[in-house]
């Protein structure tokens, strides 16, 4: 019995580990494209300034304008490419990752501490108070217990993290 409970979890973590790695692959994709698309707004407004200090003539436009579509459309081919490229190296990232800490931690209870030090303090100290002081841009007394609270989190996360370590390397 102890063989079929162990083929039993092992094919419950086989089908459960996509369900996983699947939001954290896309949370890290869509922060790569808020960083890419924040450096391209900031390539396009240097070229739009240089583009007004220099004015051409008529056909001068025509002929650039047909060029930006020949590279709208290599560009666009090229993103492709990087988002397939992109998603897959985050995926082999996850995977090499899981793998390596899968093979050197014996004890999970140090991971799970990890994980609750951190996730936990982000959801309930962290993220509320910075969304609260994000809403919230005047200055009034809620204001400022938020930003007590955010302090308090990202005081507690490395007092935590010391204690799980510190717990984990003593037992």
């Amino acid at each position: 019995t102890r063989s079929k409970m162990r083929i039993g979890i092992s094919i419950m973590v086989i089908f459960s580990y996509p369900l996983q790695l699947d939001p954290s692959r896309r949370c890290l994709t869509s922060l790569v494209h808020a960083v890419r698309d924040l450096r391209d707004k900031k390539r396009q407004g240097e070229e739009a300034l240089q583009e007004q200090q220099t004015q051409g003539e008529v056909d001068e436009l025509a002929e650039d304008m047909f060029e930006r579509l020949q590279e709208d459309e290599n560009e666009n081919a090229i993103k492709e490419f990087v988002d397939s490229l992109l998603f897959n190296g985050i995926t082999c990232l996850f995977l090499v990752l899981s793998f390596t800490i899968a093979m050197m931690v014996s004890d999970l209870g140090i991971i799970l501490g990890v994980v609750g030090a951190t996730g936990s303090t982000m959801v309930s100290y962290i993220l509320p108070g910075a969304i609260y002081i994000k809403l919230h841009p005047h200055k009034h007394f809620l204001r400022s217990l938020a930003h007590l609270q955010l302090i308090m989190g990202v005081l507690i996360i490395p007092t935590a993290l010391y204690f799980v370590v510190f717990k984990g390397a003593v037992g």
